[in-house]
């Protein structure tokens, strides 16, 4: 009310039954110049306004020990530096996720699981079996490398057993020796 304006910016001035009431605004400075606006935040922006009263205006993308970085990407490593500006680097090969399935767009042969928004690998791999390779999964890479498996099977007229085999068409005889299948009755 205007004749309880007790002069001061920092009052909150009301008449409250017939009585002048001036309670405090919380926060609030009285100033003349910027430099009384000095909040000692390196993130805010401290001016004096025409009315007298302090504006600490908090400057974007700024950090220092109470303000920290942090973009909500799980794949950023948000750092603060030596000018008081926060960096965002993007973590390499990191790929953001909300469910398994975003996982499934990475070309690997390591497994890949969704854990706290993030895909992450796992000990498991998987490669497409080729007949006549063994496929194995490098992980440094992510690609598949195949081999030529090396012939081991017994041929006919060697010995064999359970675990010498025979090649294929030959089985094992009786007399431990692999025969022609078509000829095991002979």
């Amino acid at each position: 009310s205007k004749d309880c304006d007790d002069a001061n910016l920092c009052t909150f001035d009301v008449c409250t039954h017939g009585k002048c009431v001036n309670n405090a605004v919380p926060d609030c400075k009285v100033c003349s110049i910027d430099q009384e606006c000095a909040d000692n935040d390196l993130c805010t922006n401290d001016s004096c306004q025409e009315c007298g009263k302090c504006n600490n205006a908090i400057i974007n993308d700024c950090c220092s020990d109470n303000r920290p970085c942090d973009d909500n990407n799980i794949c950023t490593l948000d750092t603060c530096t030596k000018n008081n500006r926060c960096r965002y680097d993007r973590i390499e090969g990191c790929i953001p996720c909300s469910e398994l399935s975003d996982c499934d767009k990475i070309q690997s042969c390591v497994i890949h699981n969704c854990k706290k928004g993030k895909c992450v690998l796992t000990k498991d791999t998987f490669c497409e079996e080729r007949e006549g390779f063994t496929a194995k999964c490098k992980k440094k890479t992510g690609k598949c490398t195949y081999k030529k498996k090396k012939n081991k099977c017994k041929k006919e007229g060697t010995p064999c057993d359970e675990k010498k085999k025979c090649c294929s068409g030959l089985s094992c005889n009786k007399k431990g020796v692999c025969q022609d299948k078509l000829n095991m009755g002979l």
